[in-house]
This record gives C-alpha cells, sequence and structure tokens, in this order.
C-alpha cells in the first residue's frame, strides 16, 4: 500500500508550475541537499520539486521535510520502500506542472536545465526535449551550451538509442502525453527501465529537440548496488530488449541501432553470467539470442563499431559465438 504526505494533494492542477521536476530519493542523505541547491537555484522558477521519499531509513525524510517548510516549490512525498520505479511513478500521478521531468536525489543539473528543456520542448512540433548528459565522480565537471538538432518521428527513436541517450534524467516530457497514453514506468524491471518509457512516450512523439551541451551529470559510485556483479535484477534487461526487438525490430535501420545498443549489453550479459556461474538454460538462452541478433547486422555496421565491439568482447573474455549452443 502506498503512503503519501504533503500539504498539496497529489495532482491538483496549478497554472503557476510551467515544469514538474520528479526526484524520487532513498538514503541520500548525504546527496540531497545539494541536489535540491541546484533546483531551487533554477533560472526558470516556476518550477515544483516533487521529492518522493521511497521509505528511507537515515535523514533524508528530515531533510526534505525541512527544506519543503522554507521554500513551497518543494513539495514532500513519502511511501513504503518499493523500488525507483514506483517512487517516479508516483511522482507522475502527483505531478501538477505541464512538462515533466526527472532528477536523481545524487546528481547535478546546470542552472539553467529547466530553462533549457523547456526552451527546446517550446518549439514547433516539439514533444520531447533532451539535453547533454555525462558522469562524474569526485568532482562534477563544467556545464555549457551545445548545439540544438531536430529529430522527427522514427528518428527520435533512434537519437534515444544514440547520441542523446536513452536516460529519463535528460529529457522533458509534456503530461498531457503521458497521462492521456498512461505512459507509466515498468516497475517490474529494476535495469534500462528508462529506455522502456521513451519507447512508449515516444511512439506518440512527433519530434525530439535535442540540445547537446551537457547540463545534467550524474554521480558514478564505485559500488552501484545496480550494476552489482552478483545483482541477479541486472539480467531485466533482456526483457528492454525482447520489447524494442518486438516492437522496432522488423525497420532495417532501427535493427542496425538495436544492434548498437544492445551488443555490447549482450556481452557484458554472458559475461556477468560466466562469472556468476549461473545454471539457468533459460537465461542463457536469452543471452544468446540477444548476441546473435545483434552480431547479424556487424558487416554492416560501421568499422570503428566492429573493432570497438572485437576489444570488448575479448575485455569480457568471450570468444567468438560458437554455431551450436555451450556458453561462450
Amino acid at each position: 500500500m502506498r503512503r503519501h504526505t504533503g500539504a498539496v494533494p497529489a495532482g491538483a492542477p496549478d497554472d503557476g508550475a510551467k515544469a514538474s521536476v520528479i526526484v524520487p530519493v532513498h538514503n541520500a542523505e548525504a546527496y540531497i541537499d545539494q541536489c535540491l541547491d541546484c533546483l531551487v537555484a533554477q533560472t526558470e522558477s516556476t518550477i515544483e520539486v516533487v521529492v518522493v521519499d521511497d521509505g528511507s531509513t537515515d535523514a533524508t525524510d528530515r531533510i526534505v521535510r525541512a527544506r519543503a517548510l522554507t521554500d513551497p516549490r518543494i513539495r514532500h512525498l513519502r511511501q513504503d520502500n518499493q523500488g525507483v520505479s514506483a517512487a517516479r511513478n508516483a511522482g507522475i500521478a502527483a505531478a501538477r506542472g505541464g512538462c515533466l521531468m526527472f532528477v536523481d536525489a545524487d546528481d547535478l543539473v546546470a542552472p539553467d536545465f529547466v530553462e533549457t528543456l523547456l526552451r527546446l520542448l517550446g518549439a514547433p512540433g516539439c514533444d520531447c526535449a533532451a539535453v547533454g548528459i555525462g558522469p562524474f565522480r569526485n568532482r562534477p565537471g563544467d556545464f555549457g551550451a551545445g548545439t540544438a538538432r531536430v529529430f522527427e518521428g522514427a528518428d527520435a527513436l533512434r537519437a534515444v538509442m544514440g547520441p542523446c541517450r536513452g536516460f529519463i534524467c535528460n529529457k522533458a516530457y509534456r503530461a498531457s502525453i503521458v497521462r492521456e497514453r498512461g505512459i507509466r514506468l515498468r516497475e517490474d524491471v529494476a535495469q534500462s527501465e528508462d529506455m522502456l518509457f521513451n519507447l512508449d512516450y515516444l511512439t506518440h512523439c512527433r519530434r525530439l529537440v535535442y540540445d547537446d551541451g551537457l547540463r545534467y551529470q550524474y554521480r558514478q559510485h564505485v559500488a552501484s548496488a545496480t550494476n552489482a556483479l552478483g545483482n541477479r535484477r541486472w539480467f531485466d534487461v533482456l526483457t528492454v530488449f525482447e520489447e524494442f526487438r518486438r516492437r522496432l525490430g522488423a525497420d532495417e535501420p532501427m535493427r542496425r541501432q538495436l544492434s548498437m545498443n544492445f551488443l555490447p549489453v549482450a556481452h557484458e550479459g554472458l559475461h556477468r553470467y560466466r562469472s556468476l556461474r549461473l545454471n539457468d538454460p533459460a537465461l542463457l538462452g536469452g543471452l544468446e539470442d540477444m548476441r546473435a541478433y545483434c552480431e547479424r547486422d556487424l558487416p554492416r555496421l560501421p568499422a570503428a563499431f566492429r573493432l570497438k565491439m572485437l576489444v570488448y568482447r575479448h575485455a569480457m573474455g568471450l570468444v567468438m559465438r560458437r554455431r551450436r549452443g555451450g556458453l561462450p
């Protein structure tokens, strides 16, 4: 059962908020202040920051409550621990702005992050906007402006698997499309669930405008629970691949983009399977099938990518795929 707290009823309309920035948070007491500092200092002031505390057991709840008391743009919701997708979905349900954005609690955004996304989304026919995104570990790098590009229809889907990346956090979405189409994060998928959300959304998107200037920086943790070798939920990525293949695989240019996006994932999945010494024929079959599907297009893919995959495959300790079963 979900439990929400906060002074403002979930989903109440508010014409004053152009954008709702949804921040899912769980035990992020070390980072949440810095994240909120970035958001309340935005050059676009007509925003609301919907912080969904997903059952934190540290000081996160206290910190967010205190911030909400001093800044009316911050809304604090709390629910029992259900995972980041459930927290984002709760934020979607509660959001009052005409535009939805997502920021993770340990990440940082440029002062004009919201302003830029709103400006891009205001371009004629644009239903989705994106900005440059990159990692940092100890210290964030410099933010900066970039060059805008426009992607139409199917090209927008290819762009999400290419230059503007499959993240949910560097994009802006029209709340009307999300609500009317019932688009939500898959709560049963714990890896690359962002890509499924984008696949669902961009199916209804006329145009995506992407500014490649770095305006979102995500923190890379030395020991990420999601990417830890022993996390079996990492293999949820197979669900993501199958959905992309089912819906887009009939289009040849799109299939080549799928191959470039998922072949490195297939190699990593086989490496993880072997390293964990698993005995799961169905899982192994799915991983081998993903690699076989992606390698089918290798001869038609750029030479630089083929070389990269050769290096990557050897780095993962894999050999060429055998014709008849067996673990590579």
